[in-house]
């Protein structure tokens, strides 16, 4: 007859007690650690991504270096800053935006870093709402003393042709642009 596994285990008196570590002696389990995620959770969760992006912003410089290589440390963990981020902030690369037209440098492209204004407007031709207004340039409806809100575009800067909408009024080519007419034929 084969032993039972009861009956192979050691006998009670021979297993050395073992001491059972309390919730704040385990990190995984610990009530303050997991309170502290959601804290941040609720917090991420009850901020406009607009309203996080600035305050992040306005935040950097005041931190101390230590507290920016922690910020960092945590970001990459997340995947928010990538080693292609280290990469960019080191390139001095004079680039040409396709777009707009100007010059920059990688590092200091962003979501609004590139800004196409709107072209004059003209009566909207399809209201019958007087002051109704048109921006011909990319079709954004407003009236007469409205402030207008946004660009024509903003967006990031780019190099890429296949990224700008010519089919705009506002947005040129460097051509029409005569962007390179000084520069000389290689």
């Amino acid at each position: 007859m084969t032993p039972t596994p009861l009956a192979r285990a050691a006998p009670l008196a021979q297993i050395a007690p073992q001491v059972i570590p309390t919730i704040s002696q385990t990190p995984s389990f610990s009530v303050a650690a997991s309170e502290e995620k959601m804290v941040l959770k609720y917090a991420l969760n009850n901020m406009a991504t607009e309203d996080l992006h600035k305050q992040f912003l306005n935040s950097v410089d005041k931190l101390l270096p230590e507290q920016v290589e922690e910020l960092n440390r945590v970001m990459e963990m997340t995947g928010i800053v990538l080693a292609s981020s280290r990469k960019i902030v080191k390139d001095d690369t004079v680039r040409h935006c396709l777009r707009c037209h100007y010059t920059y440098f990688e590092r200091n492209n962003g979501r609004r870093a590139c800004n196409i204004p709107h072209q004059h407007p003209i009566q909207d031709p399809h209201s019958a709402e007087v002051g109704r207004i048109l921006y011909p340039c990319c079709g954004y409806r407003s009236h007469v003393g409205y402030k207008v809100v946004h660009e024509c575009f903003t967006g990031r800067h780019t190099t890429l042709g296949g990224n700008v909408n010519y089919g705009t009024r506002s947005v040129r080519t460097c051509e029409q642009a005569r962007c390179f007419q000084n520069m000389r034929q290689a």
